[in-house]
């Protein structure tokens, strides 16, 4: 806005004549002195400058509300070019956030909990540019950028998108964010694995200290039966007869499971019939 009244006035008029509402926040090559002098009015939860009807100048600091999801809006920023533009004719102080814009910010986000879907603005914070090679430049010293990297920190959004840079900023952050994600992924998974590991390895200490105290009782128990033979007899609960029985079926049960063991058949099988009769007489004996 402000290249000249006979130019805006032509792309105002343009701007008019579409069938929808457009919106937009302001750059750094604004004429801040004309754009100001449009009315001020609330829309949507925020603040706007009323340029026709339909074309609304979004406010900086300001939260709207659009089909049920929320906006942060904030222009602005410094001109890398501004040694080569004029004080008042092409270039305007008013391009960089002031500490009203600031206080009007955290108020605007204070009262939505610092949450919004989407945030629009015109510069980025610090973080997104210093991962795009030859960008730093474009905000060095820049205090709107430096105002976005600290509220970039409180907040929580969906999706931030920003103009300025003439470059697809967006695309490369994108590849390094996706980057990140896919290493902490890979941590994350490399995490859990150690961890079913580590149960793993717990579980089967467990077991192990389990059949060592069940082997322990086995053998225990075993400790206790000649007493209990010894006191059956005493008492006289147990005959000798009974108690040589018993050994002897115990005997007979050790011998079937060694052999068992051993892989030796329990029985053999006898041939039958007239084939089973070896006859030594010859056609003489018949």
């Amino acid at each position: 806005v402000g290249e000249s009244d006979e130019t805006d006035h032509k792309w105002l008029e343009w701007l008019a004549q579409l069938p929808y509402t457009v919106l937009f926040v302001d750059g750094n090559h604004e004429n801040f002195d004309q754009l100001c002098r449009y009315p001020v009015k609330n829309w949507s939860g925020g603040r706007i400058h009323e340029l026709r009807p339909n074309l609304y100048h979004l406010l900086r600091g300001e939260v709207f509300t659009l089909e049920g999801r929320t906006f942060f809006t904030f222009g602005g920023a410094k001109s890398t070019d501004k040694a080569q533009r004029w004080p008042g004719v092409s270039w305007w102080p008013q391009e960089e956030a002031s500490a009203e814009n600031f206080d009007n910010a955290a108020k605007n986000l204070t009262a939505h909990d610092f949450t919004v879907d989407y945030v629009i603005t015109h510069t980025a914070p610090a973080r997104f540019v210093d991962q795009v090679a030859d960008m730093a430049q474009w905000i060095e010293g820049c205090k709107t950028s430096q105002l976005l990297s600290g509220l970039e920190e409180l907040m929580a959004y969906k999706k931030w998108y920003f103009g300025h840079f003439h470059v697809d900023v967006g695309r490369n952050i994108g590849a390094r964010l996706q980057t990140d994600q896919a290493e902490a992924d890979k941590q994350i998974a490399q995490a859990k694995a150690e961890e079913r590991r580590a149960m793993a390895v717990a579980k089967e200490q467990e077991m192990q200290a389990y059949t060592q105290e069940m082997q322990a009782k086995v053998v225990e128990a075993q400790a206790e039966v000649p007493l209990a033979l010894a006191q059956a007899l005493r008492e006289g609960k147990l005959g000798v007869m009974d108690y040589y029985n018993m050994k002897n079926i115990m005997a007979d049960t050790e011998m079937r499971n060694a052999v068992a063991q051993a892989g030796v058949p329990k029985t053999q099988s006898v041939p039958t019939g007239q084939d089973s009769h070896h006859d030594d007489r010859g056609p003489a004996g018949k």
